[in-house]
C-alpha cells in the first residue's frame, strides 16, 4: 500500500488530519516517491469503493492538485538534493566490516554500536594519521545494507549530519562529515569513550547516585537549551540517547529526527518536507502527546522527554511503566512521588511531566532553575569579599569609582545613589559553556552617569503608590509553586514583613506602573535600571566578589541569601553555609556611612528594562537597555532570598514573563543624569 493510500485511509477513519494529509503529498512529490496523477487516481478508486462526504472529497482532490503547483516550481533543498544524489548511485548491497577501508581514508577497527539502520565502526583516519595526530581515530556511522535502500534513511541520516553540524555545544556529539563511497553512505564523527546513559540506569538498580543525577541533568539541560535557542528540537531524547563520558562529562547524541521549530513566520522554503517519524524513529515512551498526535513540534516536547529521563534517573524505572503519554493520560496512570530527590527536584520533574503543554513547564532554562533550585541569590550589604573562599579582603577605596547619596525629592521617594560614568566589562569571562547566557564578556562605555535605588523598593514605598492608584495587585507565586495564589500579593507574600523590607510579588508591568507613577508625583523621569547598569554598578561600586563561596562563614555579609536560617523553613534547599538570621526577606540593609547600593546580591531578585536574549550577542555596549530580542520576557538580576548558592554571581542572569508575580522579585528604581 502506497503512502498516500494509507494517508487516505487513515484520513477517513480520524487517524490523520488535513494538514498531515497535505504534508504527505507535499512530501511524496517533492521528493518524487509519486506523482499528481497516480494520488488522483488512488484518490477516485477509493471514493469508488468507499464514497468520502463531497465536502472531503473535494478538499483531498484540490489538495493534491494544489500541492503540484506549488512543489513544480521549488527550489530544491538539501534534502531533495540528497535524495537525488543517491539515485544517481545506486547501492550495491555490499556491507561493511572490520578491515575495510571507506574512502580510501577510514579504516575500519573495531564494530561498536549498532541499531536498527545503522552500525558505528571505530576507524582510524589516514589524513589523521599523516599528519601524526595523537588522536587519529574517529566513529564512523555506516547506513546498514536494508537502510542504503530506503531513501527515507538516507535522508535520516543527512538530516542528522546537518543538525548536528548546526549545534556545536561541548554537551553535544561532534558531526564532522556526511560523505558515501559508492554504495555505502556514511556520517563520521568524534569518537566517545564511555556508555549510554540507558545501560547505566539497567547496571544500577533503584537510581543513579544523586550527585551524578545531578550532573547529568545539568549538562543535558545544557545540551538542550542550546539547540531550543538555535530553533532546534531533539524530539528524540531518551537515555540511550545520553552518552557518559569520564570525569562526569555528558554528550547528547542522535539528533537524526530533530526538528525546526516552524512558527507562521517560517518561509516556505525552510520548512519541514520530509518527517522523519514516518521511519518510526520516535521513541513513543518518550514523546510528549503532541509529538504522538503528531503537532508541530515545541522545545516542550522535549521538555515532557527530559522529565521522563530525570524520573528514570532517581528511580529506575520510567514514570508510566514505558507507556506512551497518552495512553497514561487518558488511563490516569498515577505518578509515584520520588522519595530520593529533594522537593524542589520532584516538582521540578512533575512539573515538566506535565500532559496538558500548557501546564508543562515552558523551557529548559526554568526546569533547571526550579530543579538546581532557584534558591535564594542575594547580593552585598557591604564592601567585604572573600578571595578564592580563602583570604578575605577589603577592596581598596580609591580602585573604585566615587559614588555619592542623592537626597529623596520626597518622603515616600527612595534615596538614589549616584553612579559616576565609566567603562567596565560585564557578562561571563570563563568561557564556560553552562554559562551561555551570560557571554560572551564585552566592553560597555556608559558616558553619562545614572542615579540608582540605594535600596531596592520597600513595602512602604510601594504601598504609597498602591493606595494611591486603588489597585492591590493581588496573584502571586510562591518559590516552590508554578501556581498563582490568588491569597498573595505584595501585602501578603506568604511570610511576614515589616514597612523597612524589600517589597516583593511584583512584575515587570507593576515595576513600570510604579517608575511612572512616581514620575508623574515628582516630575522626574524615573525608570528601572538596564542590564548593563545594573552590572556595572555591582563591578564599579560595590566592590562585591563575582562569586559566593558557599562554604564560606562570611558568605551573609554579602547579602540576604539561601542560608541555613533558609534551610529551617525549606530543609532541601541548597543553601550558604552561614547564618544570617532571616529565612525570607530581610530588612534593607541601609547604612549611614555608605554611599554604595546594598542588597544588590540577594534578598528579591530586581526587573531591569531589557528584553531577553539567550546571550550578550549584538548587546549594547552604551549600557543602554536591550529593546529588542523576546520582550515578552524580562530580564532580572541580583538573585533572591531562595537562590542556589551556585547562581550567586555577579553575572547570573534571569527572565521570566513581563506579567510575572512571584514572591522572590522585587525591584529598584533608577534615573538619568544630564549630561554637562
Amino acid at each position: 500500500m502506497s503512502t498516500i493510500a494509507k494517508a487516505l485511509n487513515e484520513f477517513r477513519q480520524g487517524d490523520c488530519s488535513f494538514q498531515q494529509f497535505e504534508a504527505l503529498v507535499e512530501q511524496d512529490l517533492a521528493l518524487g516517491l509519486n506523482s499528481a496523477e497516480n494520488m488522483l487516481t488512488e484518490l477516485e478508486e477509493q471514493n469508488t469503493q468507499h464514497p468520502f462526504s463531497r465536502a472531503d472529497f473535494t478538499s483531498l482532490k484540490t489538495c493534491i492538485r494544489d500541492v503540484q503547483t506549488r512543489v513544480g516550481d521549488a527550489t530544491v533543498v538539501s534534502e531533495q538534493r540528497a535524495r537525488a544524489k543517491l539515485k544517481t548511485a545506486p547501492p550495491k548491497r555490499r556491507k561493511p566490516a572490520v578491515g575495510d577501508t571507506i574512502n580510501d581514508r577510514y579504516y575500519l577497527k573495531e564494530l561498536i554500536g549498532s541499531g536498527g539502520m545503522s552500525q558505528v565502526f571505530r576507524a582510524a583516519d589516514k589524513r589523521r594519521l599523516e599528519a601524526w595526530s595523537r588522536d587519529p581515530d574517529v566513529a564512523l556511522k555506516i547506513m546498514d545494507v536494508e537502510g542504503a535502500n530506503h531513501q527515507d534513511a538516507y535522508m535520516l541520516m543527512q538530516r542528522e549530519a546537518q543538525k548536528s553540524q548546526l549545534l556545536n555545544h561541548p554537551n553535544i556529539l561532534r558531526v564532522y562529515d556526511f560523505d558515501r563511497d559508492g554504495e555505502i553512505v556514511f556520517m563520521t564523527m568524534e569518537l566517545l569513550n564511555g556508555e549510554s546513559l540507558s545501560k547505566r540506569i539497567a547496571l544500577q538498580q533503584g537510581g543513579l547516585p544523586v550527585d551524578e543525577v545531578v550532573n547529568i541533568i545539568e549538562k543535558v539541560s545544557d545540551a538542550l537549551a542550546y539547540a531550543h535557542d538555535n530553533v532546534v528540537v531533539h524530539a528524540d531524547f531518551k537515555p540511550s540517547n545520553v552518552f557518559l563520558l569520564e570525569a562526569g562529562k555528558v554528550k547528547v547524541i542522535d539528533w537524526g529526527i530533530a526538528r525546526r521549530v516552524e512558527t507562521e513566520d517560517t518561509p516556505d522554503s525552510e520548512r519541514t518536507i520530509f518527517d522523519p517519524r514516518a521511519l518510526g524513529a520516535l521513541t513513543p515512551a518518550y514523546a510528549s502527546p503532541e509529538m504522538i498526535d503528531n503537532h508541530a513540534a515545541h522545545p516542550r516536547d522535549d521538555i515532557y522527554s527530559l522529565g521522563c529521563v530525570a524520573y528514570e534517573l532517581f528511580s529506575g524505572r520510567h514514570p508510566f511503566a514505558k507507556l506512551k503519554a497518552t495512553e497514561a493520560r487518558d488511563s490516569g496512570h498515577p505518578l509515584k512521588i520520588l522519595e530520593r530527590a529533594t522537593k524542589p527536584q520532584w516538582q521540578a520533574i512533575k512539573h515538566a511531566l506535565a500532559f496538558d503543554p500548557a501546564q508543562r513547564t515552558p523551557d529548559v532554562r526554568t526546569f533547571l532553575a526550579e530543579f538546581t533550585p532557584p534558591a535564594k541569590r542575594t547580593l552585598g550589604r557591604n564592601v567585604t569579599i572573600a578571595t578564592a573562599g580563602i583570604v578575605t579582603a577589603v577592596v581598596a577605596w580609591w580602585l573604585l569609582p566615587i559614588s555619592s547619596v542623592s537626597p529623596p525629592l520626597c518622603t515616600h521617594c527612595p534615596e538614589l545613589i549616584s553612579v559616576p560614568a565609566g567603562r567596565q566589562t560585564i557578562g561571563d569571562a570563563t568561557g564556560e559553556p553552562r554559562f551561555v547566557a551570560e557571554q560572551p564578556a564585552h566592553d560597555i562605555n556608559i558616558s553619562v552617569g545614572f542615579d540608582l535605588g540605594r535600596s531596592e523598593v520597600t513595602v512602604a514605598q510601594f504601598r504609597v503608590f498602591a493606595e494611591a492608584t486603588g489597585n492591590d495587585f493581588s496573584g502571586c507565586r510562591s518559590a516552590t509553586s508554578w501556581t498563582i495564589d490568588n491569597d498573595l500579593s505584595w501585602s501578603n507574600p506568604g511570610f511576614p514583613q515589616t514597612d523597612q523590607h524589600p517589597v516583593t510579588c511584583i512584575s515587570w508591568v507593576d515595576a513600570n506602573a510604579y517608575v511612572d507613577w512616581l514620575s508623574d508625583q515628582v516630575g522626574e523621569p524615573y525608570r528601572l535600571p538596564s542590564e548593563a547598569e545594573w552590572e556595572y554598578t555591582v563591578r564599579s561600586i560595590t566592590g562585591l566578589p563575582l562569586t559566593t563561596d558557599s562554604d564560606a562563614s562570611s558568605a551573609c555579609s554579602q547579602g540576604n541569601m539561601a542560608d541555613r536560617a533558609a534551610r529551617g523553613s525549606y530543609p532541601e534547599l541548597l543553601t550558604l553555609n552561614c547564618n544570617d538570621g532571616y529565612s525570607f526577606t530581610a530588612p534593607v540593609a541601609v547604612e549611614a556611612n555608605t554611599t554604595a547600593p546594598v542588597d544588590m546580591r540577594g534578598n528579591v531578585f530586581e526587573w531591569t528594562q531589557d528584553c531577553w536574549n539567550p546571550n550578550y550577542d549584538g548587546a549594547p555596549t552604551n549600557g543602554s537597555a536591550w529593546t529588542s530580542g523576546e520582550c515578552r520576557q524580562r530580564v532580572l538580576r541580583g538573585g533572591s532570598w531562595f537562590t542556589a548558592p551556585d547562581q550567586q554571581r555577579t553575572t547570573y542572569r534571569n527572565h521570566f514573563e513581563e506579567d510575572y508575580r512571584a514572591n522572590t522579585f522585587g525591584f529598584r528604581i533608577a534615573k538619568s543624569q544630564t549630561s554637562g
